[in-house]
């Protein structure tokens, strides 16, 4: 069997509200319990 390495384990939610046809507000949060590190995100762009 192989061995994975390089895999850090992390999780995320995301929140999008439609303030104007085609212009989404994106709250994101990410998790990485490897480092013990958050991050929060804010944009006001299109993601796709």
């Amino acid at each position: 069997m192989g061995k994975i390495e390089g895999v850090l384990p992390n999780a995320g939610l995301g929140l999008r509200i439609e303030v104007q046809p085609r212009m989404n507000v994106r709250l994101d949060f990410g998790r990485n319990f490897a480092n013990d590190q958050s991050l929060f995100y804010f944009n006001m762009t299109e993601a796709f």
